[in-house]
């Protein structure tokens, strides 16, 4: 049986390995040419990262705001609440970008 070492620096570092680990399942990786789709021009280098970086803080935050009920879950509900959250953070990633590339 292999073991996986994770570490954690905090209490949510501690929740975040915790429920990952428990489901081995997290939100979905963000595809770059959905962006570009949505945009009709690719995406900059850095506004990748930065949609990136919104979307991993979005997920971090949800997760940890709901984490007694995620943690609770079965694994297959589990599984469409946290492909929930991640949908919602490409959602506040994408509109984040959009109010950036609006701006003069």
């Amino acid at each position: 049986m292999p073991n996986t070492l994770v570490p954690v620096c905090s209490g949510d570092d501690q929740k975040l390995a915790k429920i990952t680990l428990k489901n081995a399942n997290g939100p979905e990786p963000l595809q770059r040419s959905w962006f570009d789709k949505k945009f009709e021009t690719p995406l900059s280098d850095q506004e990748w990262r930065t949609v990136n970086e919104d979307y991993a803080r979005s997920n971090r935050k949800l997760v940890l705001e709901n984490y007694e009920e995620l943690n609770g879950f079965d694994p297959e509900v589990y599984k469409t609440a946290i492909s929930n959250v991640g949908t919602q953070s490409k959602y506040l990633a994408l509109d984040n970008l959009d109010k950036s590339r609006k701006k003069p």
